[in-house]
């Protein structure tokens, strides 16, 4: 998971807009720097993985949404091993699978959340969707 913190913007709405992808497949997805809303796809994102947490762990699967687009990540977990489909929503085409760690794939979205807080902090940034992805960031700080 990528977020290039140096290019967030704050929009006159107040919602945060950036580049957010994922590596580690053949080609980044759903692009290099794809232009989405980090806060809260992350705070999506951290919801689900303490979701998964909550339950167990590494076990069964979560949805992840990208907010601009018909992206989708599905994550089916059987302890250690992960298999990640990334697609198009909507989409004849199945995606593309890949196998990751559950644990990299847990810190990459701790560690890009935290690198999204400490910017918000950094440019004096508060919003309600900061303050979630901040709590959801404690939480996963405890796991």
């Amino acid at each position: 998971m990528m977020v290039d913190v140096s290019a967030l913007e704050r929009l006159a709405s107040g919602s945060i807009v950036g580049p957010i992808w994922v590596e580690g497949a053949e080609e980044p997805f759903p692009e290099l720097e794809w232009m989405d809303f980090p806060v809260v796809v992350l705070g999506w994102w951290t919801e689900a993985v303490l979701s998964s947490e909550s339950r167990g762990g590494a076990a069964g699967s979560i949805e992840l949404s990208f907010m601009d687009g018909p992206w989708e990540i599905i994550l089916d977990f059987d302890g250690e091993r992960c298999i990640a489909n990334l697609f198009r929503a909507r989409s004849a085409n199945s995606g593309r699978l890949i196998e990751i760690s559950y644990d990299v794939f847990f810190e990459s979205v701790k560690e890009c959340a935290l690198r999204v807080i400490e910017e918000c902090d950094l440019k004096g940034w508060e919003s309600v969707d900061i303050d979630s992805l901040r709590r959801m960031l404690n939480r996963m700080k405890g796991v």
